[in-house]
């Protein structure tokens, strides 16, 4: 992956990047004429439309946004916000999983609706993202990620993985579940490149901290030496800086304090070794820096939601402990 401009730690920048892991992905095809709507529900999925030709109205209630979006764009909605796309804005909506399913598809695998107006063609997409409470990059995403293209046309790295996926989606050829699915990690990792790389300023969170000189240092230490007995003061030692000075201005900065930011990395951490490894509970807890296994169960249960025994069990129950996802593509009924 190209280094990064703008940021002092490109490297953790990567690999917090390469740490997001997909499955369930969805992916479908749209050609809709005025007049058209729907909504799509609070989802526990992350989501994506491309406009490839013309142009609609994007409602999100949470945070109340409303803005006309036009062919080349690309929305992004990293933690599934409910949200209504229609053309004209006064058009009514419908679920989109109604008109998916009441509607078959065409004999190139693409969903059409709507009246007899003006052309809006999208590709939609949606997948699950593991572990989304623990990733510092996914928990610093706003609900919407707008990029927008140039002169009606998408950004040549979205243009060029877009003619792919049409070109996949429509031959089904042998092999195509597997290009999608890696088509798939690069819509989604170029996406967040270029979120980042288009901010001027980043916002309180987990960027602003990673572009500070010293508390991006501090990053880098918790995530490649996380098993460490770190404490405020040892890290502040590392930067050089006081305790206080370092502990207040990593709270100012990430959102959490130090120790609090490192308890949460263990736990990322761990969780991918309980997916992709078949180490014991108490070797993945030493691993990760905890002390006992008691205390890790605890942690990870008060985090995660779940027991890190049964997380286990649940992650291969859904297919995804060392196999990585396999996209859906809408069939003709």
């Amino acid at each position: 992956m190209p280094v990064l401009t703008n940021y002092p730690s490109p490297d953790l920048l990567s690999e917090v990047l390469q740490a997001v892991t997909l499955r369930s992905v969805v992916f479908c095809r749209c050609e809709l004429r005025s007049p058209w709507g729907f909504h799509v529900p609070k989802r526990d999925m992350t989501g994506f439309h491309v406009i490839t030709e013309g142009h609609c109205r994007l409602e999100v209630s949470e945070p109340g946004l409303a803005v006309e979006v036009a062919a080349g764009d690309l929305l992004f909605f990293p933690h599934g916000h409910a949200h209504v796309m229609r053309d004209p804005p006064t058009a009514p909506t419908i679920s989109f999983q109604q008109a998916l399913e009441e509607n078959p598809l065409d004999q190139a695998r693409v969903f059409r609706g709507g009246g007899s107006g003006c052309l809006t063609s999208l590709i939609c997409g949606e997948f699950v993202l593991e572990d989304r409470q623990l990733n510092p990059l996914l928990a610093a995403l706003p609900p919407l990620v707008l990029i927008r293209g140039s002169e009606g046309n998408s950004l040549p790295w979205l243009r060029v993985t877009l003619d792919y996926v049409r070109e996949e989606v429509q031959k089904m050829d042998p092999g195509a579940e597997a290009v999608l699915t890696r088509l798939a990690d690069v819509l989604l990792i170029q996406s967040l490149r270029a979120y980042f790389q288009s901010l001027s300023d980043a916002p309180p969170g987990w960027l602003a901290g990673l572009k500070d000189p010293q508390i991006g240092t501090a990053l880098s230490l918790i995530h490649r030496r996380y098993s460490e007995p770190w404490t405020v003061a040892s890290l502040a030692r590392e930067l050089p800086m006081s305790r206080s000075a370092f502990s207040e201005r990593f709270k100012a900065l990430v959102g959490e304090p130090p120790l609090a930011y490192l308890a949460r990395w263990r736990l990322h951490a761990a969780a991918r070794m309980l997916r992709s490894t078949s180490a014991k509970l108490a070797q993945v807890a030493r691993r990760v820096g905890y002390e006992s296994e008691v205390a890790f169960h605890k942690a990870f249960k008060r985090v995660v939601g779940l027991p890190p025994g049964e997380y286990r069990r649940r992650m291969r129950n859904n297919g995804v402990s060392t196999e990585r996802a396999k996209p859906k593509i809408l069939e003709r009924r």
